[in-house]
């Protein structure tokens, strides 16, 4: 059911200003892998204040939500994250490399810990699960996951199978027995988030953490128990120390951090 979604960028410097702080990002791409490299601070390697970070590539908006909010409590602290398939990233680990921190579906975490020895047992992260989402009131008066099927008049959308999102979609029409057709299928999750917002686009399964940027222009409507999709994230510790620590129990403990993973798609708003 964890499937991966590979990253399609192209390698770049940017400079992004967030929250009145500038942070400088190099993003690099492996071609062969389908692995972007992004740093995010100004620390090298070795620096007790830089994390490395490796993690599948669908979870790239969440991280950087959540890595803003640390460096913001912490200045100085500079984040080196890994981001592709899974597949690829735990190779990585087992053939010897070493992040500070490996996060990826419980299943994933398990497997590669198995493998390569974390320096502690794993903890959570976050979760996040497939949502049936329209436009705010639902003026198309949408029932349910059939308007995502083979004659229905509703215009719906969903990622294409090569993105992680549409995996899961597919799968959650499968199990509600619905034989999909949705009209939009594209490998550019703005496109689908800005429709249904904007009333392009009248249904929409994507993930939560897709939909928290549009969080107050949709409404959620709700899928069938035997559809439903959830990927519970975990973190495994292979450096200690430093800014690794600080870290791991901020996220554990604060609640700027449980606030900051709400709002990021990675606790639902009734998660404590």
């Amino acid at each position: 059911m964890n499937h991966r979604k590979p990253a399609v960028f192209v390698g770049a410097v940017l400079v992004l200003i967030v929250f009145g702080a500038v942070a400088f990002v190099f993003i690099t791409r492996n071609d062969s892998s389908n692995v972007i490299t992004r740093t995010i601070g100004r620390g090298n390697s070795g620096d007790p204040n830089t994390l490395a970070i490796y993690a599948p590539s669908e979870l790239s908006k969440p991280l950087e939500r959540v890595t803003t909010a640390f460096q913001q409590e912490h200045p100085g602290t500079t984040f080196q994250f890994t981001l592709g398939p899974s597949s690829e990233l735990s190779k990585r680990i087992q053939d010897g490399q070493k992040p500070s921190i490996y996060i990826d579906a419980a299943a994933g975490v398990a497997l590669v810990s198995a493998k390569a020895r974390p320096t502690a047992a794993p903890v959570a992260f976050g979760n996040d699960i497939v949502q049936l989402a329209v436009t705010k009131g639902n003026p198309r008066q949408v029932d349910g996951l059939g308007a995502f099927g083979s004659g229905s008049p509703v215009n719906s959308g969903i990622c294409s199978p090569q993105l992680f999102c549409g995996r899961a979609a597919a799968e959650v029409l499968q199990h509600a027995g619905v034989n999909a057709a949705p009209k939009v299928v594209t490998n550019n999750i703005g496109d689908l988030t800005d429709g249904v917002a904007r009333g392009r686009i009248d249904a929409v399964l994507l993930m939560r953490s897709d939909l928290r940027s549009v969080l107050t222009s949709i409404s959620t409507l709700p899928t069938p128990p035997q559809a439903s999709y959830r990927v519970d994230y975990q973190m495994a510790q292979y450096r200690t120390g430093g800014s690794t620590d600080q870290f791991i129990q901020w996220l554990q403990g604060s609640p700027n951090a449980r606030h900051v993973l709400r709002f990021a798609g990675m606790l639902s708003f009734y998660d404590v």
